[in-house]
């Protein structure tokens, strides 16, 4: 149980809009990004095939800045979320929720800026990309995410006790505090099983995995580990 002024593990984990509606802008337009160890499966659902927004040559140019651009929005998404509800901490006060609310839109301007899109003005076609499909794609999330918000809302999709008892796992495990662990994870709606660690403390996985107990204490213990570690 946790008692005030004493130290505690905390996670939080969140499924958004915005990486939802980057996978969409590689999906819709079928961008051939490859299959490195940070470029998650298909979305799951129906996705319409928009390739005729674009020619061929900009969706190959598009499809080799995506990644960078997929990892760059993934990263600042995982360290501007505030603690949810799989957090094992009191929450931060109002006014302080404000400050963070606006930290993040400011932030999240740097790489997510429509309908000019002037931050990826140095990548002509990964631009072109975003102002055809990007609105669409925001569209898309809204709808195809409330199942999972609302499965989310009834019960955490990481189960607190798998949460609890991964940290305090990981906390013997490695010799350390239990207050010196801490992580979040982006849950995606895509296909199938997939984890990817993104930076310490940071994984992304799907909505299958995050269900799963036996595949969300690794992920977890994953994420715990590379934070403690880094």
């Amino acid at each position: 149980m946790f008692r005030r002024g004493t130290r505690s593990w905390r996670f939080s984990h969140g499924s958004d809009q915005a990486p939802h509606a980057l996978l969409f802008v590689r999906d819709s337009l079928s961008l051939p990004v490859g299959s490195g160890p940070g470029n998650p499966p298909r979305l799951a659902g129906d996705v319409p095939d928009l390739t005729g927004r674009l020619d061929e040559r900009t969706r190959r140019e598009a499809a080799q800045q995506w990644p960078a651009w997929w990892r760059d929005v993934l990263t600042r998404e995982g360290s501007m979320n505030p603690p949810d509800s799989g957090t094992n901490r009191p929450g931060p006060p109002a006014e302080a929720m404000v400050l963070r609310v606006r930290e993040m839109a400011r932030l999240r301007r740097e790489f997510i800026d429509p309908p000019e899109w002037r931050s990826l003005s140095d990548r002509p076609a990964l631009r072109a990309a975003a102002r055809a499909c990007y609105t669409d794609g925001c569209r898309w999330a809204d709808t195809a995410l409330l199942p999972v918000r609302r499965e989310s809302a009834d019960s955490p999709i990481f189960e607190w006790h798998v949460v609890r008892d991964a940290a305090e796992a990981t906390a013997a495990d490695l010799g350390v505090d239990i207050g010196d662990i801490n992580g979040r994870a982006i849950v995606l709606a895509v296909t199938g099983h997939w984890h990817a660690l993104l930076a310490p403390g940071l994984a992304a996985c799907s909505v299958s995995d995050a269900l799963d107990p036996r595949s969300a204490a690794a992920i977890l213990r994953e994420t715990f580990s590379s934070w403690v570690t880094r």
